[in-house]
């Protein structure tokens, strides 16, 4: 699923996002993509990676020369952090 991570006021990224299946967020994440909301905002517990799909895509269209990776970053998201 694509996304954007809101990094300031007026700065945001797109970002890739993943879930852990069978998991809460999983869920959550299901419920909002067969909703009618077009807007999630959560605070969660994430692994930020780089998207093997955006990588792959960006390997294909190279011809040995170097391309810009549209879309790189992913992130793994597993749920809420834990209370302190």
């Amino acid at each position: 699923m694509d996304g954007v991570v809101v990094l300031g006021r007026t700065r945001t990224k797109p970002v890739h996002l993943v879930t852990v299946r069978r998991s809460g967020m999983h869920g959550r994440i299901g419920r909002f993509r067969t909703g009618a909301r077009n807007t999630l905002r959560l605070e969660a517990l994430v692994l930020f990676s780089l998207s093997p799909e955006a990588l792959l895509e960006a390997a294909r269209r190279s011809t040995g020369e170097r391309v810009e990776v549209e879309g790189p970053i992913q992130l793994i998201v597993y749920g809420v952090p834990e209370a302190e």
